[in-house]
């Protein structure tokens, strides 16, 4: 049986159905009903590495998330996102780094996730960023970024979700640019600061559609998974599913231009 119901905080409202047992905007629960396949596992040990970024993170938890929940659970493969580090030229350590080995086939085919704890700290502003969850596919040189969660868990693909945010594909690849990094083009250059200021705009209407979720009871999945979160990554990719559709450019900055 579908289901519906509204979330409202008084200002807004986000419309969801049930959809596989997760309560979805309506839709992207129809873009996603035609999406669902199974995918070949790599049969060979695999290295991922790749930044964590808000900006770059210091002593997050990097993770390979095998049963999905987006929670550290016990036996799953983790490391401790590092800082800066330049004292050796020949083996620069850059901020928000980390490395995970997978060595079976349920790390190889887990989704990085990244998560805060009272350790981490956003270098960009000197402080803990709050509580934070990012996904990502593995990838030997990518990152992890509210803008790969909507990629992963969102379902958009990297060129559309450029286009919702009028940035250029050709210039930005949102699963691999770092905008802190030391060696971006001229081009990429000019984006920078728009991909970080979009980046802290997704973690914020993020939070306020989760926080509405939580308001109106949603609780969590059998396996320990955050459904509020889940609810407020769907509504927001269905949001920018439909603008990049119709070629319009996603603003989530209130009127002074900071995130929600």
């Amino acid at each position: 049986m579908t289901k519906f119901f509204t979330l409202t905080d008084g200002k807004s409202k986000i419309s969801l159905v049930k959809f596989r047992g997760r309560y979805l905007s309506p839709l992207l629960a129809l873009t996603l009903a035609g999406c669902f396949r199974n995918s070949d596992e790599v049969a060979q040990d695999f290295e991922s590495g790749g930044e964590a970024l808000s900006g770059p993170l210091v002593n997050a938890i990097a993770f390979l998330d095998e049963n999905g929940n987006r929670s550290l659970d016990e036996g799953e493969v983790f490391d401790r996102t590092n800082a800066e580090d330049a004292t050796d030229p020949a083996n620069v350590i850059e901020a928000g780094s980390f490395t995970l080995v997978a060595t079976t086939d349920a790390q190889r085919a887990a989704n990085i996730v990244v998560i805060s704890d009272g350790q981490t700290i956003d270098t960009s502003t000197g402080v803990s960023p709050g509580d934070i969850v990012f996904v990502s596919n593995q990838s030997a040189d990518g990152v992890v970024t509210p803008m790969t969660t909507m990629i992963v868990e969102g379902g958009i693909s990297k060129e559309d979700l450029a286009a919702a945010f009028g940035f250029d594909p050709s210039v930005v690849d949102l699963t691999t640019f770092n905008p802190f990094a030391s060696d971006l083009t001229a081009d990429q250059q000019l984006q920078a600061e728009n991909v970080e200021g979009v980046a802290k705009q997704v973690v914020g209407m993020l939070r306020t559609i989760a926080a509405m979720a939580d308001a109106a009871g949603v609780g969590v999945s059998a396996d320990g998974g955050d459904l509020s979160l889940s609810i407020a990554i769907d509504a927001v990719a269905s949001q920018l599913i439909a603008a990049s559709g119709d070629g319009e450019v996603v603003d989530f900055s209130d009127a002074n231009g900071e995130a929600l």
